[in-house]
């Protein structure tokens, strides 16, 4: 399935000093591989999401979202890994993703940040978790193409 998703993120206990939501908005695109058993069964399903917007992070202007998930066809929740990067006047957080990912498209785990450019003399906290929701906006008829809206929570990184 070619997801279009249009994600309004809500990243909470935020990036701003004393404010606890940090508010983006996002849009971009989701790709969906299955694969299928010898009978024709859902085996497994990889599902790619790629995003870009604006961040009302402190210190970022541009945020940017990759995620992908494997999802087994059982139902099971699945693995998730990707990455999540903000940038604009202070410099650049790359955060890593990794979580588990429910079959309605949830989604639930930890980040660490990867690789800092600038933040001279920012205190940064390197680890926490995030969860994501997702609400699905429209299905293309006669396709596998949906858009939707993700929202999800991350911890403080600059508390």
């Amino acid at each position: 399935m070619i997801g279009v998703l249009v994600a309004t993120f809500v990243l909470a206990a935020g990036a701003t000093a004393g404010k606890k939501t940090v508010q983006a908005t996002l849009s971009g695109r989701c790709v969906e591989t299955d694969t299928l058993d010898q009978n024709g069964a859902l085996k497994s399903a990889s599902i790619v999401c790629t995003g870009s917007g604006k961040c009302a992070c402190a210190g970022s202007t541009g945020l940017a979202y990759a995620v992908t998930a494997i999802e087994p066809g059982t139902g099971a929740p699945g693995k998730e890994r990707g990455t999540l990067t903000l940038t604009g006047p202070t410099g650049t957080l790359s955060f890593q993703l990794i979580g588990k990912h429910s079959a309605i498209g949830g989604g639930a785990g930890t980040w660490k940040i990867v690789k800092t450019v600038g933040y001279k003399g920012v205190q940064l906290i390197r680890t926490g978790t995030y969860r994501t929701t997702t609400q699905m906006l429209k299905q293309i008829p006669q396709s596998m193409i949906t858009t939707v809206k993700i929202a999800t929570n991350l911890t403080c990184w600059q508390c």
